[in-house]
């Protein structure tokens, strides 16, 4: 069968169904040597060399290739016909037809066109087919007729030769190969051929056309800060305040440009020291000096004979202190220079006590400033809200510009998920899903690298490349040459304010919501975001920007994939598991325990089995969060009554060691070394009878309820707990999970709140109980509490229980002892809900 373009079926046209037939019979009748085009429309403007006529498009119905016979046009006209003297008319619709002129011009234009587009010199031959006509002995006009050779030889192809379709177009090409002497074709001339007149493109922009566009269309003023800007001319104090991209900085430097065209002399501040310098480059008139506070500290210090400190050791404190001192009393000694008008940028991020200092320098002058309260970090500033400045400056309450153009539709979205605004914002772009990326990875430097290589490949200039780190700075020195392929790797410290078209966002180390948003923030046209995999996971240390990442329907698959790779632990560490509920296992890589939170598993339920094993066995337990990197190391103890020895680790890959192993950590949280580099691996098995007695306790308290007293007072009083636990039902266990929530240091306290939880979540709406009862009814049911003192200690830590669940308002105290159990709605309305 022949390749067919288009493959799936004819293109649909005005011939609904003579080109149809003729697709498919040549689809049949021709094998994979030859190429059929149906449908070919080209620019004409060679064909008018043929009868001077001008045509600016042209049409083939059928244009065939063949490396041997060469190519060949076929020309279809499909409904009855007549030729009188010198033309064809169609006899239903008397329509004067000229396809012998029709494809003569198609042919030849067609064979210029592929020369000039870089294609073979070739000369194509052609056809013409009258599917409904009968030329069977009738005279055929000279055009499509050649008497030159041994027999005529025409080029119709009539009614009686479709069904041989294939035949008669071999025929025809032979006959045309002999007589305009071709020579014969190349396959990678054919397919040559084929690729310039039916390419494969993706005309998709360019990443450079996108940035050129983003910026020339969405950094420009929008209506809403032009009015603004209109309003500030005639408003001596003005706050505004709004989120990255809504052109705060934009609107401040217009401002400061319009004052100096009225000869006014403006003083421009910004805290960030980049910021200072990038404005400096888009302020072009000498009557705007753009400075940042702290120089303007050190000004005033000079002008003061103050000290100015050299070492870095003493630089902190002259920055929160000596120099907003020497600033202040310069200003109250007149020794500042003169301006006429005031603007301030992150404004946010000064002190409240120095913008006072501020508004008596420019008493009764003009002020502008921008502030964004979600671009404070904790470096050396102190957030100062937009109410409180208009308030120092006695302004209006501020202006809140709620429209986002910098930002691409994608980061917009993350960022309103990630951090809720308390009003409404608005993106005017639409949103185009490959302008953020985000993934999770093991090797962020490699992964760095690739993505930098990539972006060359996408043929992205450095110079629209930044970096931006929120806290551990990529290795830049290395074999990656990393500062050769952007233009600046930077933190977000630095980096806040400004902006470029490509910001790639390297998460290592803990993180904060404020400078991870800033750093999504800061690109024009597009951001791709890599998380280190434990900087990630590490979430509950760290940020809520993250823990919203993470549970969002709209967070990438490749965000997981790299920790859906290791999830469960068996997949990455040599473990077995050693009985079935909860998830507790045998590291053989360790020799220790390792319990797993899991989702079909209930964190008491895990608890008390993590309890039971401490207290009865030599080996210590490793827990893990689930999707959580970090190890808490619980050291056995042969006392519930002691609090728990703890330490913790990081679980890593470790390039030395060659596997997952478990890794010391700082006192930041910061990966330091790995623990079992010097340690020769081995395979250390669990001890016989501690699993024996594993299981045994599994089969005793799957089925606790036939079990006698006897039986059930040998169990270990987590493992009695965790009994009692399994009496509640679905509802109960689940209001209680709610209450107890994290295991305490103690194990004992936290028992004894399971078992009081239990109690309580049995009984009814405003059914009253009596305290001594309980602790009693514990004693009872396990007779070794008493033993060393411990019904004393038991009523202590059952009076330390029932402190919570008034708090948590479970409870009413009815008198001394006695407690009402209260319902889950009294309980809502209690706390407020």
């Amino acid at each position: 069968m022949a390749k067919m373009i288009p493959s799936e079926d004819p293109v649909q046209n005005d011939s609904h169904t003579a080109e149809p037939d003729i697709y498919w019979r040549l689809f049949h009748q021709l094998d994979d040597n030859f190429t059929v085009i149906h449908s070919l429309p080209w620019l004409a403007a060679a064909a008018t060399e043929i009868d001077g006529r001008h045509a600016p498009t042209g049409e083939i119905d059928f244009l065939i290739l063949h490396p041997q016979l060469g190519i060949l046009a076929i020309e279809v006209k499909g409904g009855r016909l007549k030729y009188d003297r010198n033309k064809f008319i169609q006899i239903n619709t008397n329509e004067i037809i000229d396809p012998v002129t029709q494809v003569r011009r198609g042919t030849h234009g067609l064979a210029k066109w592929i020369k000039g587009s870089g294609g073979p010199a070739f000369r194509i031959g052609y056809a013409i087919t009258f599917p409904h006509s009968d030329m069977g002995g009738r005279n055929i006009p000279p055009s499509l007729v050649d008497y030159t050779g041994n027999k005529p030889e025409n080029i119709c192809i009539d009614i009686n030769q479709v069904n041989k379709l294939g035949e008669r177009v071999i025929q025809i090409m032979r006959f045309w190969q002999r007589t305009l002497a071709n020579k014969t074709l190349s396959q990678s001339e054919i397919d040559n051929i084929t690729n310039l007149i039916c390419p494969t493109e993706n005309y998709s922009q360019f990443w450079s056309s996108r940035i050129e566009f983003d910026k020339q269309t969405w950094l420009a003023l929008t209506p809403e800060q032009s009015q603004l800007a209109k309003r500030l001319q005639s408003t001596n104090r003005c706050v505004i305040t709004g989120r990255s991209g809504t052109g705060k900085t934009v609107i401040a430097m217009n401002y400061a440009n319009q004052l100096a065209q009225n000869n006014k002399k403006v003083l421009f501040v910004v805290y960030n020291v980049p910021l200072m310098k990038h404005i400096r480059k888009e302020i072009k008139n000498d009557l705007v000096e753009v400075t940042n506070f702290h120089d303007l500290c050190r000004v005033a210090s000079r002008k003061m004979n103050y000290y100015i400190p050299t070492k870095v050791g003493d630089k902190e404190k002259w920055f929160k202190e000596g120099g907003p001192n020497a600033f202040r009393d310069a200003i109250n000694s007149n020794k500042m220079q003169d301006y006429d008008a005031l603007v301030i940028d992150e404004g946010q991020v000064i002190d409240a006590q120095w913008l006072r200092y501020f508004n008596n320098w420019f008493t009764k002058k003009p002020i502008l400033i921008c502030c964004d309260e979600t671009q404070a970090f904790i470096e050396f500033e102190a957030l100062t809200k937009a109410e409180e400045i208009a308030s120092i400056i006695e302004a209006a309450p501020p202006f809140l510009l709620s429209v986002n153009l910098r930002s691409p539709k994608a980061v917009f979205n993350r960022l309103q998920e990630t951090q809720p605004a308390q009003y409404q914002q608005i993106s005017l772009r639409e949103f185009e899903q490959d302008t953020l990326e985000e993934v999770a990875v093991l090797d962020p430097l490699m992964e760095l690298y690739r993505t930098l290589i990539r972006l060359e490949k996408d043929g992205i200039p450095k110079e629209a490349i930044t970096i931006v780190y929120t806290k551990n700075e990529p290795d830049y020195t290395n074999e990656y040459k990393l500062s050769e392929r952007a233009n600046e790797i930077t933190s977000i410290y630095k980096f806040r304010g400004l902006e470029a078209p490509i910001i790639i966002v390297w998460v290592v180390g803990r993180t904060q919501d404020n400078p991870l948003a800033c750093a999504y923030a800061r690109a024009t046209s597009r951001c791709i975001v890599i998380y280190e995999m434990f900087s990630l996971m590490n979430w509950r240390n760290n940020s809520d920007f993250l823990r919203i990442l993470l549970k969002s329907p709209s967070a990438p698959a490749s965000l997981f994939e790299t920790i859906n790779s290791i999830w469960p632990l068996e997949n990455i560490l040599s473990i077995t598991k050693i009985i079935q509920q909860p998830n507790i296992f045998w590291s053989y890589q360790w020799g220790c325990w390792i319990s797993e939170e899991s989702e079909t598993t209930e964190p008491i339920i895990q608890q008390l089995w993590i309890a039971h094993i401490i207290l009865t066995s030599n080996f210590p337990v490793l827990s893990f969060g689930q999707f959580d990197l970090s190890i808490k190391v619980i050291n056995p103890s042969p006392s519930l009554e002691a609090d728990l020895e703890t330490t913790y680790e990081n679980l890593w890959w470790c390039e030395r060691c060659n596997r997952w192993t478990r890794y010391q950590t700082d006192s930041v949280e910061k990966i330091s070394s790995c623990s079992e580099c010097s340690i020769e691996p081995r395979k250390i098995f669990p001890p016989s009878n501690e699993v024996t007695s594993l299981n045994e306790n599994v089969e005793l308290i799957s089925n606790l309820r036939v079990r006698s007293v006897e039986e059930k007072r040998k169990l270990s009083l987590p493992l009695f707990a965790l009994g009692y636990y399994l009496t509640l039902n679905s509802q109960q266990r689940k209001l209680a999970s709610e209450h107890l929530g994290y295991w305490i240091q103690n194990s004992m306290k936290h028992i004894c709140r399971v078992l009081m939880t239990i109690d309580i979540v049995k009984l009814q709406p405003n059914e009253v109980f009596s305290l001594e009862d309980m602790r009693n009814q514990h004693l009872k049911w396990y007779p070794s509490l008493r033993e060393n003192n411990g019904a004393e200690k038991w009523k202590k830590w059952t009076g330390y229980g029932i402190s919570s669940f008034l708090s948590d308002k479970w409870i009413e105290k009815q008198a001394k002892g006695i407690y009402r159990r209260l319902s889950i709605k009294e309980s809502n309305n209690d706390v407020g809900n």
